[in-house]
């Protein structure tokens, strides 16, 4: 199973990039989405190994961070600095070197992970002793976790109902020991210890079957007729680009969602033109400057946010971002 599952992460980034990249109406898009999705249980089912062997044995608070955390913790200097290493060389920026260092590249997000999973390994070993316990946590997990913010999302895509109105709520709540990763671990160590009758396993199977078939299909349709998805390839800019210019010929094109345009675009450190976007018909402006660290200054003084219903996220990670106008914005109906 571990093979198979280093095989799928490898699938997952040979494919994950491509998507952005590529026609959505092309062949090659769709091909990158097949296989894409029918790996993407590659990193729960790494979880929940990492669970059925921890949450199966006795395992000391001394040998937990002596020996597991601390290997996890030098994996992390060694590669975080050789990645931050090679950005420095082609950059001579010391400070991004820094950060670099600090926050790691982004492949290395596994590692913080997996550290706070086994940090609380002699809590869940607590739950695990309890059956109860045990599918109590797994109960609130699955619909904290899983089924009403997928619900959430599906019907946002196919509405234009506002999702942040109920991750608010989420967060309020504060479920966040049941969400996120800890859910798998656990369900790890449970299924290893579960006697699972033939039926049961036909049923399993085929709930995997329906589940590979409406990733690859919900993807399909999120991404070519509703632009708030992740795999989206209309995104204007990503990744590498250093500047964005909008010019008078945007006078004719009416967007109504500009969610995640510029997502992820680390390196962006001008945007110029805004007046020429003509954003009265945009209801969607989330997360549309994601990520963007770069970015020292924005000026969206000129732009019409009359119906703009979401703005979740749309400054997150702008950590560089020392002067922002938004005096003219309007969040009257989000």
């Amino acid at each position: 199973m571990r093979v198979l599952g280093v095989l799928a992460v490898i699938t997952i980034h040979l494919c994950g990039g491509k998507l952005y990249d590529a026609d959505t109406y092309s062949f090659e898009w769709n091909v990158f989405n097949f296989y894409d999705s029918i790996v993407r249980w590659a990193v729960p089912v790494y979880v929940m190994i990492s669970g059925a062997l921890f949450l199966g044995r006795d395992v000391p608070l001394r040998r937990l961070y002596g020996k597991n955390i601390l290997r996890i913790i030098t994996a992390f200097i060694f590669w975080s600095f050789v990645y931050a290493a090679r950005t420095y060389i082609k950059t001579g920026d010391l400070t991004e070197f820094v950060k670099n260092f600090i926050s790691g590249h982004f492949h290395l997000w596994f590692l913080f992970m997996i550290t706070g999973l086994y940090m609380i390994v002699p809590l869940m070993k607590k739950i695990a002793e309890s059956k109860f316990l045990t599918k109590y946590f797994l109960l609130l997990s699955l619909i904290f976790a899983f089924i009403l913010p997928e619900l959430i999302e599906i019907f946002s895509s196919f509405t234009n109902f506002s999702g942040y109105l109920f991750r608010g709520m989420f967060n309020n709540a504060n479920m966040h020991f049941v969400m996120g990763y800890s859910g798998y671990f656990l369900l790890g160590y449970y299924l290893n210890n579960l006697d699972i009758s033939p039926r049961l396993t036909r049923i399993i199977y085929f709930a995997g079957i329906l589940g590979f078939a409406a990733t690859i299909l919900l993807t399909l349709y999120a991404s070519r007729f509703n632009n708030d998805f992740v795999h989206d390839s209309t995104k204007p800019l990503y990744g590498t680009a250093t500047a964005a210019v909008f010019d008078a010929s945007f006078d004719v094109y009416r967007p109504t969602s500009t969610a995640f345009w510029f997502q992820r675009c680390s390196s962006l450190t001008t945007i110029t033109g805004l007046e020429y976007l003509h954003t009265d018909e945009v209801t969607n402006m989330s997360s549309m400057f994601e990520g963007c660290s770069s970015l020292t200054s924005l000026d969206l003084s000129n732009i019409n946010t009359s119906n703009l219903k979401e703005i979740g996220y749309i400054f997150a990670g702008c950590s560089g971002l020392t002067s922002l106008d938004v005096s003219n914005l309007s969040i009257a109906n989000v």
